[in-house]
């Protein structure tokens, strides 16, 4: 498995968890007319939800790490999830090539 490999089964993992916070997200903004008439403010509830898949998405993708150097590969994970910025060839931290064969612990 290369590192780019390990990068983006990182990154589809932790896009898997937002998901499921997102669906979460939209029923708590969806329930809004339920918890009006029992008095709570559903906004409360989504606001929450969209912060916790920010914390998550983002400290999610710092805890990718370079297996060499374990300089965090976030920009590369978020790279792998939108190809819109141009892809990184090597780590940042020890410049391995992303794309070498490597020992990946399980």
């Amino acid at each position: 498995m290369t590192i780019r490999e390990y990068c983006a089964a990182r990154a589809r993992s932790v896009r898997k968890v937002t998901i499921i916070l997102g669906v979460i997200f939209l029923v708590s903004c969806s329930v809004y007319t339920t918890f009006a008439k029992l008095q709570i403010n559903s906004w409360y509830i989504a606001g929450a939800a969209g912060l916790f898949i920010f914390i998550v998405m983002n400290a999610g993708m710092t805890r990718i790490r370079c297996p060499r150097c374990s300089t965090s590969l976030r920009r590369i994970a978020f790279n792998e999830l939108s190809p819109l910025l141009p892809p990184a060839t090597t780590c940042p931290g020890c410049g391995v090539n992303l794309d070498e064969q490597v020992e990946l612990p399980v």
